[in-house]
Parts: C-alpha cells; structure tokens; sequence
C-alpha cells in the first residue's frame, strides 16, 4: 500500500515546479483550470476502478494536477494586500480542516455506511471538484498571456526558449530517486541492483541538472542556481526538507502501523490514525481505498 501514498507524492513533487515556472510565464488562469479539470478526471478512474493499478493510476493523475491546487497562497498573493495574506490563508486552510484532520474517520466512515463503499472518497472528490471548476472559471481573472507579454513575444517563442533539457533533467532524476526510495526495503532490499540503480542515476541526473542550470549554454534556466547562494533560502529549504520527511514517512507508518498491530475495528482504527500529527487527506483515503480494492480483487 505504500506504493499508493507515494505515487501522489511524486506526481505532485514533480509537476509543481514545472506549473509554477509556465504559469509565471504563460498566465496562471487556464494552468488553475486545467489542474482542476485533471484532478476530476484522476478522480473519476479512481472511483471507477476495478483494479488496483487503474487506481493507482487515477490517484497518479491527482497527485501531478495538486500542483495547481495547492498553489492557492500564489493565487492569494494576486487577490489579497500584503497585510492581510496571513489571515486568509489561515481561513483557506481552515476550511480543510474536517477533512485533513478526520480524513480516515471519514474515509472508513463511507467503507462501513454507505453502498458504495470507499468509491465515496472519489465521487466526493468529483463533487467538489465540478464546484472549484466552475469558482476558476467564472471568478478568477489574473492577468493574461498579453498582460504579461506587453513586448508582443509569441507564445511559440515563449516555448521554443524554455529551458527543456533543465525541465527534463529535473523532472527525470527526482523521479527515479523517488521510485528508488520506494522501492528500497519494501519491494526490493536496500542493496539490490534495482534499488541502487535507480538511487544512483536519480541523484547522478540531478547533479547534472545542477551542472546544467549552473553553466547552460542557453542563458535560460529553470531554477535559478543563484537561489542556493541565499543563506536564509537555503535554511528554509533545509527545514522545510527535514520536516517534510517526518511530514510523508509518518502518512505511511502510522496508519500501517495502527491497523497491522493494535486493532481490527475500522471505525477505531480511523479515530487512532486522527492522532497522527502527518496524516493528509490524500493520504488516509487512498489508504482506505487501496487497501480494501486490494482485498476485493
């Protein structure tokens, strides 16, 4: 099962630079669109899965359209004076609360009560997600393509000059590294050739990346190598980083832990897993989800 959680993780981790630079070039509104509109069709295979791998599938469809979805503070910083972005991104994060709080208490609510089981946890996602596509497309206006271009640049030209081989060598080596860190110790032994293989070209592609951006014959780059000389950049990168393995390791370990070793009760086992200080939405229902396809089939 942790295959499931980690495929979100690495859609999600890879697409999110790459909509944050073509949005910043391209205009945002069509990329906050089209990441809804994906993650209701992520949502729609998974809740019409009948297989184990359509599901991982859909829920891989979610996690590379979270990108936009979860770049809402971006959005924020469009709508919203400086003063006051902390409240409202507070009161946006507030209202995520009954879910990413209760997620596995809802999640295996909807196995126990409901006739379609845990398909609930994706016919919910198709209802709020037909409602935030219609919010995107009536509501949200930033500038567009010519607002952002006033030189008359192409959008032809625009693409013909964007830094490909960076995006390609970031996009590639994080994600085989992530695949090796899944792999290792679960579906392969740390020391098998499968899982070094994988670790090695994932770190060796990112290190060519960071050659690349740093001495690109092109002039354009896409994440600027200058950043990592900021001092206070770099410390929020760190913390950021260690929390962020606490943060996604403790999404897997936790509910595992709970329902292989102390209780066989679904409903309990939901309410422990609410104690988990890491435990995402996303997470505890693809858990449900993935674990009870897993035994139908």
């Amino acid at each position: 099962m942790a295959k499931v959680a980690v495929v979100w993780t690495l859609g999600f981790a890879v697409s999110l630079p790459l909509v944050g630079r073509l949005s910043d070039a391209f205009g945002r509104r069509w990329f906050y669109i089209g990441c809804t509109a994906l993650t209701l069709i992520g949502n729609i295979v998974a809740a019409t899965a009948r297989t184990l791998n359509v599901l991982i599938g859909g829920i891989a469809i979610i996690g590379l359209s979270a990108a936009g979805q979860l770049s809402f503070n971006v959005v924020l910083g469009e709508l919203v004076v400086t003063k006051d972005r902390g409240p409202f991104n507070a009161l946006v994060l507030a209202t995520s609360t009954p879910f990413s709080i209760f997620a596995p208490v809802v999640a295996r609510g909807f196995q126990l009560h409901t006739s379609e089981r845990w398909r609930w946890i994706y016919y919910l996602g198709i209802i709020l997600n037909v409602v935030a596509l219609a919010l995107w497309y009536f509501f949200y206006h930033p500038p567009h393509y010519r607002m952002l271009h006033v030189n008359g640049r192409s959008r032809l030209n625009l693409l013909k000059n964007m830094d490909w081989i960076g995006i390609f060598l970031f996009s590639g080596g994080l994600t085989i590294f992530l695949i090796g860190l899944n792999w290792g110790g679960t579906s392969y032994p740390w020391d098998s050739a499968r899982v070094l293989a994988t670790l090695l070209v994932g770190v060796g592609t990112l290190i060519g990346f960071c050659f690349w951006e740093a001495f690109s014959p092109t002039g354009s780059v896409y994440i600027p190598m200058r950043l990592f000389r900021n001092i206070p950049y770099d410390a929020l990168v760190i913390c950021a980083s260690v929390g962020a393995m606490i943060y996604y390791s403790m999404t897997v370990l936790w509910p595992t832990l709970i329902g292989s070793l102390w209780l066989t009760d679904e409903t309990m086992i939901g309410w422990y897993s609410v104690l988990s200080p890491s435990q995402p939405c996303h997470t505890a229902m693809t858990d449900v989800s993935s674990s009870v396809l897993w035994a139908e089939v």
